[in-house]
């Protein structure tokens, strides 16, 4: 299996074109900071402990209240969507979810599969010089646990993932780029944000930086062409490589 993995990966890389190469060398050439989202680009947060085992779990809590569950909450298999309804209908059960799904994500970030090429990737930011952060819909406090178990915390300079009960504030709202940015003293427009999905991509523009999209899963390439990716790689080793 191990080396079935490898043979994909690098079957990806040859599908690159040169005129992709040039585009991902001329965005990491003007950017100054690289904001990392957290899963995905990073790890497969939910590998072990399943998104849709965490999402009962917090529809549990709802229906706990004598809240009737509806019907498409029922079959919804990401927990951050569970958190927005529970935060959509009653602000103070919004806030006990969200503690739950913090919670639920720390202890998930124990069994997370590390994306291959994140470590690299991170690492050739560094070397080149540039500025580095995590931001992210999952919590602050998951985030850090990870990279802490990694030993990647001194590579990243900021982590700015979920601190409040408010989901307004996540992706694809500009708020958490746009709070790294500040917390590194960057400008947003020497700014390029990695994501795998197209709030990614949305809350980069919104936030005027550039979005590089991860294409870590078959279709999303064109879903994160078309929502406006400036530039789209299917490998983290591939967006490592770029630096010079």
């Amino acid at each position: 299996m191990g080396r079935q993995r490898v043979d994909v990966h690098r079957s990806r890389l040859l599908t690159v074109t040169p005129a992709q190469r040039e585009k991902l060398a001329q965005v990491i050439e003007r950017a100054d900071h690289l904001l990392f989202d957290f899963d995905g680009p990073l790890c497969d947060v939910y590998a072990g402990l399943s998104s849709a085992t965490v999402a009962e779990h917090l529809r549990e809590l709802i229906a706990a209240q004598g809240t009737a569950v509806p019907a498409f909450l029922m079959v919804e298999r990401d927990p951050l969507e569970v958190l927005r309804f529970a935060d959509r209908l009653d602000p103070p059960l919004g806030v006990e979810v969200e503690a739950a799904l913090r919670a639920a994500e720390v202890t998930a970030v124990q069994s997370a599969r590390a994306t291959p090429g994140a470590r690299q990737a991170l690492l050739a930011c560094r070397r080149g010089g540039r500025g580095v952060a995590v931001v992210s819909n999952n919590s602050q406090a998951a985030v850090q646990a990870y990279l802490r178990a990694h030993d990647l915390l001194q590579v990243v300079d900021q982590v700015t993932g979920r601190t409040q009960p408010d989901p307004s504030l996540l992706k694809p709202d500009p708020h958490l780029i746009l709070a790294a940015v500040a917390a590194l003293g960057a400008r947003v427009e020497k700014t390029a944000v990695i994501g795998d999905s197209v709030s990614d991509i949305e809350a980069a523009h919104a936030a005027s930086a550039v979005a590089i999209g991860f294409a870590n899963k078959p279709g999303k390439r064109d879903r994160l062409s078309n929502a406006g990716a400036d530039v789209v790689v299917d490998s983290m080793v591939q967006l490592a490589n770029a630096f010079p």
